[in-house]
């Protein structure tokens, strides 16, 4: 028996094959890619900053239908794209946030210079050189031996040293006066 329409596909309900995917959907996608992009770093701006002012706006001046981009909130990739543009824009701003608060200091603002040799004082311990040692094992070798390795024996001089120079050796009781 032959078939009537040779040519048609056999329906796949679950989808294995992904032939019967619509490849409108995907180029609608492609087609307002750009808009999405463009909503993300929009998003990612707060409030007092965003042109167009709504969500409604931004669909309009784009021509997006209504609602669309409500739709793309509940994308997979939309938070860690908002993500990286807020960041994006947040370190853009920082020089000139940093250079707002030196300005301040320089006034005589004592907040702001104290902020201001925090933040230094941050980019000074990120650039100090880290020491590390790694941990490891010696079979057989007590483990005195190997703090041994790592504890100058100079240290043990001088901790002793200040032990015994810092010892309160029957101090007197000084009364005072109440008043």
């Amino acid at each position: 028996m032959a078939k009537p329409f040779p040519n048609l596909p056999i329906p796949d309900f679950l989808n294995l094959d992904k032939k019967l995917i619509p490849q409108q959907r995907h180029r609608m996608m492609e087609k307002h890619e750009d808009a999405y992009n463009s909503f993300c770093k929009w998003a990612a701006l707060p409030e007092d900053l965003r042109n167009p002012r709504t969500q409604q706006e931004f669909e309009h001046k784009w021509g997006l239908p209504k609602n669309y981009t409500s739709k793309w909130k509940e994308k997979e990739d939309f938070q860690a794209t908002r993500l990286k543009h807020f960041w994006n824009w947040m370190f853009d701003k920082y020089p000139d946030v940093i250079y707002a608060i030196y300005r301040r200091a320089v006034r005589n603002s004592a907040t702001d210079a104290r902020i201001f040799a925090e933040l230094v004082g941050k980019k000074l311990e990120t650039e100090r050189p880290v020491a590390q040692i790694s941990p490891f094992i010696l079979v057989g070798v007590p483990q005195e031996k190997l703090d041994s390795l790592f504890v100058p024996k100079s240290y043990d001089k001088v901790v002793s040293k200040t032990i015994e120079l810092n010892k309160v050796q029957d101090a007197d009781v000084i009364e005072t006066e109440k008043i």
